[in-house]
């Protein structure tokens, strides 16, 4: 059968979740005149401990400081950031390089032990330039802001992609394809976050099968319905199961049918995102929230179970170290981040500017968990 390859940038309007605006009460903090990486007036100095800076929320931004303070955490990215200098940056990409600059910024101010409290304003101005969501003060979806922050970093840091259309067998097709991906984008973005899928639709009238190589840098797991006590790798089973999809064009039949489409991994990132899908949409109804505790390990989430068979996996079992969580409703929410910082090894409560310890038990199993981060074991 044919392979096909293929790498598609979305258009960001596919990102667009619809959010009921809220009013939350900003945080005050006290300006400092003692900046240490690029002027932040709205910024409070003073000494605190590396990697425990707060985010200020100024215009219920707090989407944005969840999903930051879980990319602060992230070693390898903060540490190959932090080297770069801005002629390194590509200042041809739709940011000019803006937003890889300013998530520098933040990452050296907060791991410098001399900002309790840091102000991402400029980031969100370059962001709200970038994509209208992102202006004014309306509540909005920390998973769609990190996908576009991540393709924006992407795309600052590297080229833009290009496709390639490739025939043979499942793990050498998929092999090749990747190695053409990554001859063309070899950001830190690429190497760390991005894996690679397979996607088959087999034809349900002559079982004609198609296959479709894809990168992802998220994995976006639906959460069973009516059912309890649902772990994670309940939920990821749910989206490699696939669906059944009406209207495929066969190739073979040369006319649409019905079809069953599914997934398997064929090469896992070191580090590996998943998001639940809590928020749903039934018809034209308004969006729903899924309240479902779902169980999470903290330890060795094994992956290889989710492979496609034969392709030999460098990475397959992970760690988690951060979480973006959701509390409340889509009416009035807030979203905080729960992280391990890499250098105590000692797990946090990130609300916006407030940065308090926890405990590993209150660490496990939480019901407002939206986005986990998970970094690969290596040994």
């Amino acid at each position: 059968f044919i392979i096909f390859f293929i790498l598609q940038l979305k258009d960001d309007d596919s990102f667009h979740v619809k959010h009921p605006t809220f009013t939350r009460a900003n945080k005050p903090s006290r300006p400092s005149p003692h900046p240490v990486y690029g002027e932040r007036t709205d910024s409070t100095y003073g000494t605190t401990s590396a990697g425990l800076t707060g985010l200020k929320n100024f215009a219920n931004n707090c989407y944005m400081n969840s999903i930051l303070q879980c990319l602060n955490n992230t070693e390898p990215l903060v540490k190959e950031m932090t080297a770069l200098n801005k002629h390194t940056l590509n200042h041809h990409s739709r940011s000019k390089g803006r937003v890889a600059q300013e998530v520098i910024d933040a990452f050296r101010n907060m791991w410098s032990g001399e900002v309790r409290v840091y102000s991402i304003k400029e980031l969100k101005a370059i962001m709200g330039s970038i994509k209208d969501i992102f202006k004014g003060t309306a509540h909005q979806d920390s998973n769609e802001f990190l996908i576009i922050l991540l393709e924006h970093l992407h795309e600052d840091l590297n080229k833009p992609a290009e496709v390639a259309i490739l025939d043979g067998a499942d793990v050498e097709s998929g092999e090749k394809a990747w190695g053409e991906f990554r001859r063309k984008n070899c950001s830190v973005i690429q190497r760390l976050f991005y894996g690679q899928h397979k996607s088959t639709v087999i034809c349900s009238t002559c079982n004609h099968t198609s296959a479709t190589f894809e990168q992802f840098f998220n994995l976006f797991v639906p959460i069973p319905s009516n059912q309890s006590g649902v772990t994670l790798n309940d939920c990821i089973q749910l989206y490699m199961s696939g669906e059944r999809i009406t209207g495929w064009k066969c190739p073979k039949c040369k006319t649409e049918r019905n079809a069953t489409k599914k997934f398997d991994i064929s090469r896992l990132p070191p580090i590996l995102v998943i998001a639940l899908k809590r928020f749903t949409q039934e018809d034209d109804s308004w969006l729903q929230k899924k309240e479902n505790v779902v169980y999470y390990p903290l330890e060795d989430l094994d992956m290889s179970k989710f492979t496609v068979a034969g392709s030999e996996q460098r990475y397959s079992r992970y760690n988690l170290y951060a979480m973006s969580i959701h509390s409340g409703t889509l009416k009035s929410g807030h979203y905080r981040a729960i992280c391990k910082n890499y250098k105590n090894q000692k797990w946090y409560l990130f609300d916006d500017q407030i940065v308090e310890p926890l405990q590993v038990q209150n660490v496990k199993n939480n019901s407002e968990v939206y986005i986990l981060f998970y970094n690969a074991v290596t040994h």
